[in-house]
């Protein structure tokens, strides 16, 4: 596998998004851009660090190729060999009465994303619209989600509103009140009570510019 290859690998099958995946390593999200689009390679010592997150180790064939390694409870590992075919998950366009109808909106959805094997089988996608979520998520990413991963304070979640509207936020439940906080600062904090939300759920994986 080439460095390069590994980024794609690693973007399309960590839970963490690109920001946080950044942060981890101390670069810049543009950096994975970079590396994304072919522009720059990484340094090994990043792809070891990126290796570690997902649970790999790294073992060098020459400066740009590499072969992912099983870190198992021994020393044995066995060299992992990147899967070709991925699931699908159906993306959510329209929810016009939130979660409340989400098999009906299943069924009617012909948009599909590509997601890691390891999410829930019941993961489903909501893609975002606009500028809001900016620089965490960018208008058209697709946020994955699950009806039985509910959310944990203060992390990043799809919440659905009974009024039939739906929204990407930093969630903060305080009492019995939640308030939705945008990641662009120019937008104000939402704040709803918990008898108008429908569901709020993690955001388990992030597919960029699909």
């Amino acid at each position: 596998m080439l460095k390069n290859d590994f980024i794609k690998y690693c973007i399309d099958n960590s839970t963490m998004t690109i920001q946080e995946l950044a942060e981890e390593i101390n670069i810049t999200r543009s950096n994975f851009y970079s590396w994304l689009n072919g522009k720059t390679k990484p340094k090994q010592i990043n792809i070891n660090k990126l290796a570690e997150l997902l649970g790999y180790r790294v073992r060098w064939l020459n400066k740009d190729e590499l072969e992912l390694q099983k870190v198992e409870p021994s020393n044995a590992s066995e060299p992992f060999h990147v899967p070709m075919d991925v699931r699908k998950a159906p993306v959510i366009t329209l929810a016009s009465a939130g979660l409340e109808t989400y098999p009906e909106v299943l069924n009617m959805t012909d948009h599909f994303v590509s997601i890691p094997k390891g999410l829930p089988d019941d993961a489903f996608g909501v893609r975002v619209v606009g500028d809001s979520a900016v620089p965490r998520y960018d208008d058209g990413d697709v946020c994955i989600v699950s009806p039985n991963k509910p959310f944990t304070n203060n992390k990043a979640c799809f919440v659905a509103l009974k009024n039939g509207e739906f929204y990407i936020k930093k969630v903060e439940k305080l009492n019995d009140k939640y308030h939705l906080r945008s990641y662009n600062e120019n937008y104000k904090p939402l704040i709803v009570k918990a008898d108008e939300i429908s569901a709020v759920l993690n955001i388990l994986h992030t597919r960029h510019n699909v």
